[in-house]
């Protein structure tokens, strides 16, 4: 998956900046989640949104979460971190060196799992699921909504309950993909609405890891590319 670019404020200033300096005064003042980290591994600048986010202790577990993502060759994963107010939230970890006087750099920046469609009628859900037992641990998107579910009703069942019969077999070589690459996409399944009716759903699915690398779950998403038609076979 392509890392997007950077914020256009942010790339100018890093652009156009000659050293250290100026790619911390670029980072401070950057809109988002932005952590700067010096040569030796230490935050030298955070964004003012990423300030307001961290709970106590929340540099130090990012860049932990850099060095593991640094050690298994990516530049970006899915990570669930702390936040301020005592919970938990998915986030993309991107990572990027920046060449500097003193040695390389390492900006971080967090970004929301789930993005808006880009196309109008590109209706989605994301599901966070616990790796252990395949439980939805939290579910939202307005393909919910589109299929008569809400989100609190979701949480606690068995992601495969949601999924019709027939896709049993694709279902479960998807899994099988998932746990060897760390990632799957636009795999073609059927899923069973409040109703009971079925409607066909792309699903792309990635890997989850905690601070410590582990992979505690996964991230769902599924994409419906106009209102859930219902299918035969429901």
């Amino acid at each position: 998956m392509a890392a997007p670019p950077l914020p256009p404020a942010l790339a100018a200033r890093l652009e156009s900046g000659a050293g250290a300096p100026a790619f911390r005064a670029a980072v401070a003042s950057a809109p988002g989640e932005f952590l700067l980290a010096g040569p030796e591994g230490t935050p030298r600048a955070l964004s003012a949104e990423l300030r307001r986010n961290l709970p106590a202790g929340g540099a130090a577990t990012l860049l932990e979460a850099a060095a593991r993502q640094e050690e298994a060759g990516e530049e970006e994963s899915l990570w669930l971190l702390p936040e301020r107010q005592g919970g938990r939230r998915v986030v993309r970890l991107d990572c990027r060196r920046l060449e500097t006087a003193e040695g390389p750099w390492t900006l971080l920046w967090l970004r929301p799992a789930g993005r808006a469609a880009a196309v109008a009628e590109d209706l989605r859900a994301w599901l966070v699921v616990d790796r252990q037992d395949r439980r939805i641990r939290s579910a939202r998107g307005p393909l919910l909504r589109e299929l008569g579910y809400a989100s609190a009703e979701l949480r606690g069942r068995l992601v495969f309950s949601l999924y019709h019969p027939s896709v049993r077999e694709g279902l479960e070589a998807a899994f099988a993909r998932l746990c060897l690459r760390g990632a799957v996409r636009e795999v073609s399944l059927r899923v069973v609405d409040a109703c009971g009716e079925v409607h066909e759903v792309l699903l792309d699915e990635e890997l989850l890891r905690n601070p410590r690398g582990e992979v505690v779950g996964s991230l769902c998403t599924w994409r419906a590319r106009r209102l859930p038609a219902v299918l035969p076979g429901g």
